[in-house]
């Protein structure tokens, strides 16, 4: 008896283990820097141009990190992982991989290392990143939505116990229900912003861990927290962002159902 409990305590680790595995299919997007911290400029060795258009070959919905967001990631940005290009470069060598991360900074998936001692850059990082993808390719990523309830799968054991001799019940058919509602099917509605310009000046002071917005009384107006992704932040207390879209400052979020989209005129201080 104790050996069936055990086997079954088991197995039902394992498959809360494999429940909570994350996949890539879970995520909708794939934010690429325009910059990376090893680039000493924007889109340089054409780098960032190619992880895009690898990703996209293989199904991966792009962001760059200089784009518009689209709704949904700017509410959400656990729907996106980003892709950070980790250099372990020698002086003789090229080495590069790459990590995927997701929005609470876990690595979800990384690649190996791919080495190439080809002596021009741009052409040893474009050998060394077409293989770090191969890893990728290996994935099938195919975008899988979440389900808004998760189904649970139990584990039960058939326990064979003595015959006993009981007197004749007898025991009514069991009728099959025909009427069982079926489910309907779920609309997504994607909200329309509703724009609004702010045109007084918010002055940005830095803290720990990003800026505190304030006006000319001075009053607290916005904590804008940092996150993963440049130009990002978090607004305190809303459920809402503040981020530069085309070079203009937007703080975004709800009021009631209705999605706001306010322009900010921010001077960050010296």
């Amino acid at each position: 008896m104790l050996k069936i409990r055990i086997t079954l305590v088991l197995i039902f680790l394992c498959s809360i283990s494999t429940f909570a595995q994350k996949s890539l299919n879970d995520y909708k997007y794939v934010i690429v820097p325009i910059k990376y911290e090893f680039q000493k400029s924007e889109y340089s060795y054409r780098i960032n141009s190619l992880t895009k258009f690898l990703f996209e070959k293989e199904g991966f919905t792009v962001i760059m990190s200089d784009d518009s967001y689209p709704v949904d990631y700017s509410t959400n940005h656990c729907l996106a992982l980003t892709a950070k290009l980790n250099n372990k470069s020698g002086i003789l060598m090229t080495k590069l991989y790459y990590d995927l991360v997701d929005c609470n900074n876990n690595i979800i998936f990384s690649t190996n290392l791919a080495k190439t001692n080809e002596k021009d850059f741009e052409r040893a990082y474009n050998i060394a990143i077409r293989k770090t993808f191969e890893d990728i390719i290996a994935q099938n990523y195919k975008y899988e939505p979440k389900e808004t309830t998760a189904e649970v799968t139990t584990v039960a054991a058939v326990v064979t116990t003595p015959k006993v001799e009981t007197t004749q019940t007898k025991v009514e058919p069991k009728v099959k229900n025909n009427n069982i509602p079926k489910k309907e099917a779920v609309v997504v509605v994607t909200p329309i912003a509703v724009k609004k310009v702010d045109t007084n000046v918010l002055y940005a002071q830095e803290i720990t861990n990003g800026y505190q917005l304030v006006d000319s009384t001075p009053k607290v107006v916005y904590i804008a927290l940092k996150t993963s992704v440049k130009d990002v932040y978090m607004i305190k207390g809303m459920n809402g962002t503040i981020q530069k879209i085309n070079g203009i400052w937007v703080a975004e979020y709800y009021e009631g159902d209705a999605l706001i989209q306010k322009e900010l005129n921010i001077k960050l201080m010296e």
